[in-house]
């Protein structure tokens, strides 16, 4: 990672939606609320991503820390901001999920039905769902269905036939891509050897680098007990020893529990 990339991630934040909404924000809706509620972050890019979720890339990370401190609101939901991180809309691969949105491409007028669309989401691990835009044929570019399934498994085609023609219809599946922590050696707060993964490696460059006493505290680089951003008293690194501010936010991040487990506990998305 070469510095110019690694300044731009130090000065990304991640916004979303804290709750599911009937009326998803657009892009360019983001963009003229924050122009609105963000007078003094101005000159960033702002990129749609997947769900409700938006990337905020700011001038300077000045304008980044400044703005998560705020408590912020779309219409009548909060709207969460936190610092970019490599495993932003990932999920740990262990993790399986039950029900899988899935778009079926292309499907003409005559097969347009509730019936196709059944028959097409069994064959994808068993329907459960066709969204409503779908139904009103709102438009016809592709039909959007709920399948039980974690989306590993789903073909990326299906056949179906009518009156001795057969059909492929391209399959979208709109699951989450997976990733796996592999550890690295490290150094922990006592000065000895620990393992670390890649993403807290990623998060310890950001505590280091933070630009102490320029702003108040931000919730991810600052001592939850004593409101100070990290390394206000001194830097360290490599098999130093951590003062004492930053042992007391280490255990505030609390990374093994944010960031994914080294083992592999078993468990379900629900």
């Amino acid at each position: 990672m070469d510095d110019q990339e690694d300044s731009l991630f130090k000065r990304c934040v991640i916004g979303s939606c804290g709750e599911e909404l009937k009326e998803k924000p657009t892009l360019a809706d983001i963009r003229r609320w924050s122009s609105t509620n963000w007078k003094k972050a101005f000159g960033g890019n702002i990129y749609k991503l997947n769900g409700n979720a938006f990337l905020f890339e700011f001038p300077n990370k000045h304008m980044a820390e400044q703005t998560l401190q705020g408590q912020w609101r779309w219409k009548n939901c909060s709207f969460h901001l936190e610092w970019w991180n490599p495993l932003i809309g990932s999920i740990p691969n262990y993790l399986k999920c039950k029900e899988t949105w899935i778009r079926v491409v292309g499907i003409p007028l005559h097969l347009w039905s509730q019936k196709v669309f059944q028959e097409i989401g069994e064959v994808c691990g068993g329907w459960i769902a066709t969204v409503e835009e779908t139904e009103l044929k709102n438009h016809m570019k592709w039909a959007r269905l709920l399948v039980a399934s974690d989306g590993r498994k789903i073909p990326k085609e299906v056949s179906i036939e009518r009156n001795r023609i057969t059909y492929h219809f391209p399959i979208w599946v709109e699951c989450k891509p997976s990733f796996e922590i592999a550890p690295e050696s490290g150094y922990g707060t006592n000065g000895k050897e620990t393992r670390l993964n890649p993403v807290q490696c990623f998060t310890y460059g950001i505590i280091q680098s933070a630009s102490c006493n320029s702003v108040l505290e931000s919730h991810q680089l600052r001592d939850s007990s004593r409101k100070q951003h990290v390394g206000c008293k001194r830097k360290t690194a490599g098999g130093e020893r951590f003062n004492e501010t930053c042992d007391l936010h280490m255990t505030h991040l609390n990374l093994k529990s944010d960031l994914g487990l080294l083992s592999k506990p078993n468990g379900t998305m629900p």
